[in-house]
């Protein structure tokens, strides 16, 4: 505290000079007059040292021996500017950490308002400013169809003060995520308090896409070796059952009253060793004999065997073609397979009077899709996860081993495939196939 009169201009503070400038300090005075009190803002070099920002308040005071005095009260305003430009780089350096993050990301308090989210969570809300969202209900702002988060889940983690995991898929059930929901606390002598939560959802549908894909593998090696033993085992038996009945048969006349039995023996033989054909075929597919085609050739090659079929049902045929293509690196006898079955999956599941598209793009440079859709009975959402699976129908006389050797060809083909269907709604498989460049 420093006593000045008017007319001092000069004012010792920790034995360091300061030099009121008079323009500002007059000015000060007569406001303090008038006012009762003023405030003006002074910045002090020491020698040596940094400059330091200064508040002086100014109080006047009776008159003292006709004395005019005047308190006044000097602040230093450094340090607490200092710890202001630290508030604000931690802020701004926590708000690029909350942006970094490619997931949702954001901080409610026991009231469910957002206090802070970060900028991935903004753009997926359509926001254009993070007040817009800022003070809002967390649990009811949607995101991809649900609410970021539950009261429940909240006040759990308040309750408790530990972290919180859940597993959660969107509305849509196409995206699936890991939920984590972090307690922030303040200690306040030896208690530790949670003032607010953080929550993270972490985008897992790649991760849990590939885990799938592992497993369906794995079990396909399984079943590949098991099917491969089976199939050895029943053949060579069957070979000597069916080798008996031909002979009986050539022996007897049509007129034997068991003859109809041995026919039925004969082509029960015939579909028996079919199905093992293609379990071998499933176990040990064929080696690959990549050459560079044209796909519409193949497509068509496939057509030869299903439009005769199609129109004994009345059931139409569209194909489209760009006047175009380059040509694919495949293996072409694999891919007449691929199509033959995906086309006669097709007309089996209209009943009749439908109908099948084939469509063939260039849909962007280095790759080339294959669209065949048909207007059948659909594939429900449950049977659609499986459909790939071998031994998996819903055809009474059906093997299930016609798509799971589709997806191996089309693997080791290095062909993307994606299955849209819908319960009455018709079936549609598009293959995707890169270039030869592109490989």
């Amino acid at each position: 505290v420093l006593g000045c009169t008017e007319l001092e201009s000069e004012c010792n503070i920790a034995e360091c000079n300061v030099f009121m400038e008079k323009s500002k300090l007059k000015p000060a005075l007569e406001k303090a007059d008038k006012e009762g009190g003023a405030e003006l803002f002074s910045t002090i070099g020491l020698e040596g040292k940094k400059q330091r920002k200064l508040m002086v308040r100014v109080v006047p005071l009776q008159l003292i021996l006709k004395k005019k005095l005047y308190l006044l009260i000097v602040s230093d305003l450094s340090k607490n500017m200092e710890l202001v430009k630290e508030l604000v780089r931690s802020q701004s350096e926590l708000q690029h950490m909350f942006d970094a993050i490619t997931d949702p990301l954001f901080v409610v308090d026991r009231d469910m308002n957002l206090l802070r989210l970060n900028d991935f969570l903004r753009c997926a809300l359509n926001a254009t400013d993070y007040s817009e969202l800022l003070g809002k209900k967390a649990n009811r702002v949607m995101y991809e169809g649900k609410s970021l988060c539950t009261k429940a889940e909240i006040d759990e983690v308040f309750s408790k003060g530990e972290v919180h995991f859940s597993e959660t898929y969107s509305a849509s059930g196409k995206r699936f995520y890991h939920k984590y929901i972090y307690p922030i606390q303040e200690t306040e002598g030896n208690v530790r308090t949670t003032t607010s939560v953080l929550v993270y959802k972490k985008d897992m549908t790649d991760h849990k896409t590939l885990e799938e894909e592992i497993q369906h593998l794995d079990r396909l090696a399984t079943i590949g070796k098991l099917s491969a033993v089976v199939a050895h085992e029943i053949r060579n038996p069957l070979s000597g059952i069916g080798l008996s009945a031909s002979l009986l048969k050539k022996k007897l006349t049509d007129e034997w009253e068991y003859s109809d039995s041995l026919d039925n023996i004969l082509e029960g033989i015939s579909r028996i060793e079919s199905v093992i054909l293609r379990l071998l075929n499933f176990s040990k597919p064929k080696r690959i004999k990549r050459e560079s085609i044209n796909i519409i050739d193949t497509l068509k090659e496939a057509f030869f065997f299903i439009k005769p079929r199609a129109f004994k049902r009345s059931i139409r045929i569209v194909e489209e073609y760009p006047s175009s293509l380059p040509n694919v690196y495949v293996d072409p006898d694999q891919m007449t397979q691929v199509f033959t079955n995906l086309l006669l999956n097709a007309l089996q599941a209209i009943d009749r009077d439908g109908s099948i598209g084939v469509k063939v793009s260039q849909k962007k440079e280095g790759q080339v899709t294959i669209r065949i859709a048909d207007s059948g009975r659909g594939i429900s959402e449950e049977n659609l996860k499986h459909i790939f699976d071998p031994f998996f129908t819903t055809k009474p006389e059906g093997t299930g081993l016609g798509l799971a050797i589709s997806m191996n060809i089309l693997t080791q083909n290095d062909i993307n495939v994606v299955v849209e269907s819908e319960e009455g709604g018709g079936t549609a498989f598009t293959l995707t196939i890169g270039l030869p460049n592109e490989i």
